[in-house]
Parts: structure tokens; C-alpha cells; sequence
């Protein structure tokens, strides 16, 4: 990140109450972009910082909270109606898989004593329960039964109406194992876009070992960030960016996160 996108940040979010007495806005935004991007433990971090461990850890909490309330309307806006519409259509015309929303992933390790449901009990709360606004029903290609439309996840949510995952290969295919291929090819939507997301920020380079509210702060600000960094960085133009009379044209490459 260059220092006049790190400044346009912290004007975003240095008046929505982040000071952290004595410590400044800019040293907390710093501390914790250290964090994300490079994975240093906290204790490591709060050894270079000259703070305690558990200051590093509040800075952190906060900071995500404020990043994520700042940019949240702008950069991870939820999807109208029209929205849901074009990536159901790309969906079903780059991965031939019909009337899906999106795809899901986890990547949390819960304490060894809540088991599974640790996440199912937080994650994907709103959808399981049925409390998102999303498209009406449809009929699939060659059928006349409705379908409500759906989320493609793994094995650590359950089976719902709007969440499906791989099963085992039965007579019910023409082909066995085609289901599953269709389902293990859309999947690779969020493979990827996590992949892109763990290049640039390094704290999902490994399962993370925290709460899960607080692994929900993590990848909500870490999702507006690299939204917000999609937007163009000044690192970026040439080194004449500060003049006036040019005018450098703004290409948004990369995908942007849905959240």
C-alpha cells in the first residue's frame, strides 16, 4: 500500500471514534495492516511495536471493526436484485451449473472441544435460517418444478434448501460423479478468489486459530481492503502521478469481493 493510499484510509476512518489513547490512529491502522499482510504473531508484533500483547490484540479488533464499518457501504455493498441475476447467469454460462448465487468457504478451526458445529453455529447464520433477501424461485433447464436458488459449500454446512454440497456418486446421474464434477468446478469461484485474497493479505495463509467473531472482523475488513485497493494505488502510476495536468486513466483488473 503507498503512503497516499494508507493516508486516504486512515482519513476514511480516523473520525469514527479508533483513537486508542496514547496510541495514534496511524500507528493503530499500521499495526494492524502489519498483521494481516504479513502474519507476524502477535507477540512478535507487539515485541516491534514496543506494546503489549493484549494492546496489539485490542488495536486488531478495532481497527477491522472500523475498517470494515468505513468501506462496507462503498466497497462491499449487498447485491440488488439485478446483481443476483448476473452471477447466477455467469454462473450457469462459465461453469454450466444453474440457478446458484455463489459459493462458501470456512477456513476456521474450532476448539477441539465444540466440534463442527462451532462454525455452522456462526457462519452462514443468515442463510440457513433464510433472513437474506435473495431471488425468487425458478425452473432449472428442462424442468417445470420450481427451484429456490443456492449456495455450493463444502462438508461443513449442512444441507438446506439454499446450501448444497458433494454427495456420493448414484444411479439418479446419467454419468456417476457428474453432479459432483459440475459442483467441484463452480466451487472454484471462491478457491480462487481466496486465493487472490491470501497473496496480497498472508493472515489467510493458515487456518486461523481465534474466536470466530473475531475471524469474521479479519475477513470482512480484509475483503474491503482489497476492494479498496482494486480501486487503483498511486504505487501503481508513474513516478510523475502528483501532476496536475495529466489526467492517468483507473483499471479495476481485479474481481471485486462479494460479501
Amino acid at each position: 500500500m503507498s503512503p497516499l493510499k494508507f493516508d486516504d484510509l486512515l482519513h476514511r476512518i480516523k473520525h469514527r471514534s479508533m483513537q486508542i489513547d496514547p496510541i495514534g490512529a496511524a500507528v493503530c491502522l499500521a499495526v494492524t495492516l502489519h498483521h494481516l499482510a504479513t502474519d507476524i504473531s502477535l507477540q512478535a508484533l507487539a515485541a516491534s511495536y514496543k506494546f503489549g500483547q493484549e494492546t496489539v490484540s485490542n488495536i486488531m479488533a478495532k481497527v477491522c471493526q472500523t475498517i470494515w464499518t468505513a468501506l462496507k457501504e462503498e466497497l462491499v455493498a449487498f447485491p440488488d436484485t439485478e446483481q443476483w441475476e448476473k452471477i447466477k447467469w455467469d454462473f450457469w454460462h462459465f461453469w454450466n451449473y444453474q440457478n446458484c448465487l455463489g459459493a462458501i468457504d470456512v477456513r476456521v478451526r474450532a476448539p477441539c472441544s465444540s466440534g463442527n458445529t462451532y462454525s455452522l453455529s456462526k457462519f452462514g447464520s443468515q442463510l440457513i435460517q433464510g433472513n437474506l433477501s435473495l431471488l425468487l424461485l425458478s425452473t432449472l433447464p428442462g424442468s417445470k418444478v420450481l427451484s429456490s436458488p443456492v449456495f455450493i459449500t463444502d462438508e461443513a454446512f449442512p444441507l438446506k434448501d439454499i446450501l448444497i454440497h458433494c454427495g456420493p456418486p448414484g444411479p439418479e446421474f446419467d454419468t456417476p460423479g457428474t453432479y459432483n464434477y459440475r459442483h467441484s468446478r463452480a466451487r472454484w469461484v471462491v478457491e480462487n478468489a481466496f486465493g487472490i485474497l491470501a497473496a496480497r493479505w498472508r493472515i489467510f495463509g493458515k487456518t486461523m486459530e481465534c474466536s470466530v467473531d473475531k475471524a469474521q472482523d479479519i475477513t470482512k475488513a480484509c475483503i474491503a481492503l482489497d476492494n479498496y485497493l482494486c480501486t487503483g494505488d498511486s504505487m501503481d502510476r508513474p513516478l510523475t502521478y502528483d501532476r496536475p495536468d495529466i489526467q492517468y486513466e483507473q483499471l479495476d483488473l481485479r474481481p471485486k469481493f462479494l460479501f
